[in-house]
């Protein structure tokens, strides 16, 4: 994991090819851990290696996946993280 400069708005990503993930730098704490366990989320449900026999999955529902993964995590932790995630899922 390694802080950089990502285009394009986003706040972090998962490269399966290198196997590491990435976070824009400078976001608060709680979004860094949001962001975090979000792509920790996407290595561990959507890494090509782990793929399930019926396919990959469509952009939307690893995305769906992963922020619902974040939402119950960060929600264990005492992290409110509704005001994002909802509007996440629901886009």
């Amino acid at each position: 994991m390694g802080y950089e400069q990502i285009p394009r708005g986003a706040k972090g990503f998962f490269s399966p090819l290198e196997q590491r993930i990435a976070l824009q730098p400078g976001m608060s704490q709680v979004q860094t851990i949001k962001t975090l366990v979000h792509e920790i989320a996407h290595a561990k449900l959507h890494d090509p290696a782990r793929q399930a026999p019926e396919g990959p999955k469509k952009r939307r529902e690893k995305e769906v996946e992963a922020e619902s993964v974040v939402y119950v995590v960060c929600q264990h932790f005492g992290i409110d993280t509704s005001d994002y995630s909802f509007g996440y899922v629901a886009g």
